[in-house]
């Protein structure tokens, strides 16, 4: 009898086991699911949300990162010191409310004052920023500031200007970052980046409104004016470092708060502004249980939304392959994310031949 006891005892012990093993696979896959449908909501109202699945280091297996959009301010300037989700603005300098002359309704008229807002943590994006405003400039100084979020020590973390070379009367647009590595510790001060228009794309002349949208998504920047993407300057043309997957975060104050600007040395009238910022935090970064390995494609993979849809890849749907290095005779989990925003994630018979390269799934 007791012998029995044992061998069936064996086979529970084994058998609770995998089932263990068998749930650490399933609530990896849960995860991921739950995190690419996150991101595709949060993306809705044409913001930006993404999530990175990075190789297993010596003290974790795979690693889940998500960066999840948010509306940050916006000002409509029918009142000056009034701006939706954030503190009461306050003005200093020369600014004053232009009643009926703003793209809609009433703007703001700049004569080289500011409308300055408090430091906040909403101001504090990480992981990208987008900023759009109508703009109707006059010629003034060679650089005019749109937008300038601060450190509390007043150093630059980001800035949006307009920027002119000698006597001409059109500007082009700028957008200066201080930037940091990925894996770069808070306390890492950063670099500056530039990136610039080239054509001086916005007239200076005070008579006519442009619409500016400036997007930096972690690794390149794009500007458009009046919703056509300009050239950028040609150092400025390259991913960050040159190297298209290389990730630079935003280099925020270790207070985690920042200061807003809007204006500046502006002279002319702005209405409309937006202000999105792409967020990370610990809640959104997760070690993945189990002995995950992506088959395909390398890692790190990284999986962008904008407004619910997949971003890039050229229009196909992307499909990113599994395996349980635990149990490597299991099927292989398939996870297929659409152009149009489907999550699907399935156990299927096969899967293609692993990479070349190493793609983690290992302590």
């Amino acid at each position: 009898m007791m012998g029995a006891m044992a061998i069936l005892m064996g086979l529970a012990v084994g058998y609770l086991t995998n089932i263990g093993k068998g749930s650490q696979i399933a609530q990896a896959r849960r995860l991921i699911v739950e995190t690419a449908r996150r991101c595709v909501n949060a993306s809705m109202g044409n913001q930006r949300a993404f999530f990175v699945l990075r190789p297993a280091t010596e003290d974790s297996d795979m690693r889940l990162e998500a960066g999840i959009a948010r509306t940050v301010l916006t000002h409509q300037f029918e009142e000056l010191t009034f701006a939706s989700g954030a503190r009461t603005p306050f003005v200093e300098g020369s600014v004053k409310l232009a009643k009926g002359e703003g793209h809609t309704g009433h703007g703001a008229q700049f004569a080289g004052g500011s409308v300055k807002l408090s430091p906040e943590s909403l101001f504090a994006m990480t992981e990208g920023l987008q900023f759009e405003a109508w703009i109707k400039p006059q010629t003034g100084a060679s650089t005019m500031g749109l937008l300038r979020g601060t450190s509390p020590t007043n150093e630059v973390v980001y800035a949006i200007e307009l920027a002119r070379s000698g006597n001409t009367p059109a500007y082009d647009v700028r957008l200066r970052l201080r930037l940091r590595g990925v894996n770069e510790s808070l306390r890492t001060a950063g670099e500056y980046k530039t990136f610039e228009t080239v054509g001086a794309p916005v007239a200076g002349d005070g008579q006519s409104w442009t619409h500016v949208s400036v997007d930096y998504d972690g690794r390149a920047a794009t500007i458009a004016v009046s919703g056509v993407p300009v050239a950028l300057r040609a150092a400025d043309v390259a991913s960050i470092d040159d190297k298209p997957d290389t990730e630079k975060r935003i280099a925020i104050p270790l207070s985690g708060t920042v200061s807003l600007a809007i204006g500046g040395g502006y002279r002319g009238l702005m209405d409309s502004l937006v202000l999105r910022g792409v967020f990370r935090s610990k809640e959104n970064d997760v070690e993945l249980p189990g002995r995950l390995e992506v088959i395909r494609p390398t890692l790190p993979v990284r999986v962008e939304y904008i407004n619910g849809r997949l971003a890039g890849g050229g229009g196909a749907d992307l499909t990113i392959w599994f395996r349980d290095l635990a149990h490597p005779e299991d099927m292989p989990l398939r996870l297929t994310l659409g152009r149009a925003g489907t999550v699907e994630a399935k156990y299927v018979d096969a899967a293609p031949a692993p990479a070349t390269t190493t793609t983690g799934g290992t302590k």
